[in-house]
């Protein structure tokens, strides 16, 4: 196959899986409307959900413009570093993403009440509930958003996709199987691990050799850092700052 035809059958499979993830999406929400309509259950998953999913969009958007290209530069002046980088930068986002998941959980209650304080007695417990049970999404997605940006580095868009739709068919599956609104808390975190462990073992072949590392003087370290800084800042106030306002 000329190198033509096999771009346009790797653009054509990304659009496929592009679309099931979008149908995905969608069906989760047809799903929700036909258990729970319009009734408590429904408000509290949302959100429960929503904090989550729009912390993993602004990761995800700063980690893609600033860690690929200072990888893709590292890497072809020395292999060795650009797999250190991507070991510091997995265990900073680990740590970090480790610590906020836990104070999330623990901190449920005025979390809650910070962000729906129309909510009250029955709705507002089970909005505490979901939320602990959907906040370790939160730390799967924030590390896939790393193994997403290094899949795209070395042009394996397929299997980024693959792992999007494995994150998107977590709730509706479950959902499906439970018939409740806890179980499709449980398929978003499913989901999200499934996406975190595809893309990693689809990396294994190309970082064989990674290892934990916390080294903040790491010069590319600090150039990702240089880059996401401002990054960060605008995709949240964008996302949230002003929704909230």
């Amino acid at each position: 196959m000329t190198a033509a035809g096999k771009i346009v059958r790797a653009t054509a499979i990304v659009t496929l899986i592009t679309l099931v993830v979008k149908g995905l999406g969608f069906a989760e929400e047809v799903l929700l409307a036909y258990f729970f309509g319009t009734g408590i259950g429904v408000d509290a998953y949302l959100v429960a959900y929503s904090l989550p999913f729009s912390a993993s969009i602004v990761l995800q958007e700063a980690i893609e413009a600033s860690f690929v290209p200072t990888y893709l530069r590292t890497w072809r002046e020395s292999k060795p570093a650009a797999l250190r980088l991507f070991g510091t930068v997995a265990t900073l986002l680990l740590v970090l993403l480790g610590v906020g998941t836990a104070v999330r959980v623990l901190a449920a209650v005025p979390l809650v009440s910070l962000t729906a304080p129309g909510f009250a007695g029955e709705q507002s417990a089970l909005a505490e509930r979901l939320t602990r049970l959907v906040v370790p999404a939160r730390l799967w997605l924030g590390l896939s958003t790393l193994t997403t940006a290094t899949l795209h580095a070395h042009k394996r868009f397929n299997l980024s996709a693959v792992g999007d739709a494995s994150f998107r068919a977590g709730p509706p599956a479950v959902l499906l199987a439970t018939g409740g609104v806890m179980g499709t808390a449980v398929g978003v975190m499913l989901g999200a691990l499934g996406k975190l462990v595809m893309e990693t073992l689809g990396l294994g072949r190309r970082l064989p050799s990674v290892r934990p590392s916390i080294d903040l003087g790491f010069a590319p370290l600090r150039t990702v850092g240089r880059l996401a800084a401002p990054l960060l800042a605008a995709f949240f106030f964008s996302l949230f700052v002003g929704p909230l306002v």
